[in-house]
């Protein structure tokens, strides 16, 4: 039998997008399962979990760029705020089950923060929530992580 023919790229808005695997299956062979947590931070899920009351919910690691969005005037300042943001994400996030808000943040800040470019991406996330008036909590590590008096205050 004879071959098929590999299908003609599809024109999107400019852009060629492959139909077939040959412009993207030399990556996707590299690709390798890696594990979402390390050991440190699987152990403070368990603790986060525990101290979360009723109608919040933990999410692991999640890119700060899905729940702060920019929306300034500027259409050309928003994609570059975005790209600021784009790549970077938090150790943890609680959120309000009912409306899907993030109402925490949670940082876990190992020996990588006391360098020099850690430093300025945490500069940013700090700014970020600050800006944006979500709480971030920051815990090193052999500290006890303890959010339960966020609940006390926060209204449910």
């Amino acid at each position: 039998p004879t071959p098929m023919p590999a299908p003609a790229p599809v024109a999107d808005a400019g852009f060629d997008v492959p139909v077939s695997m040959t412009d993207y299956g030399w990556a996707v062979r590299l690709y390798q399962p890696a594990a979402l947590l390390s050991g440190w931070e699987r152990r403070v899920l368990s603790t986060l979990v525990a101290q979360v009351p009723r109608g919040y919910y933990v999410c692991p690691q999640v890119r700060l760029a899905d729940f702060i969005v920019p929306r300034g005037p500027d259409r050309d300042a928003n994609r570059q705020a975005f790209f600021k943001i784009a790549s970077k994400s938090i150790d943890f996030v609680v959120t309000h089950v009912q409306s899907g808000t993030v109402v925490l943040g949670i940082e876990l800040d190992d020996g990588t923060h006391g360098q020099p470019e850690r430093q300025y991406r945490d500069g940013l996330v700090d700014a970020a929530f600050a800006h944006t008036g979500i709480p971030l909590l920051r815990f090193s590590p052999g500290g006890r992580v303890d959010i339960s008096g966020y609940f006390r205050a926060a209204p449910v």
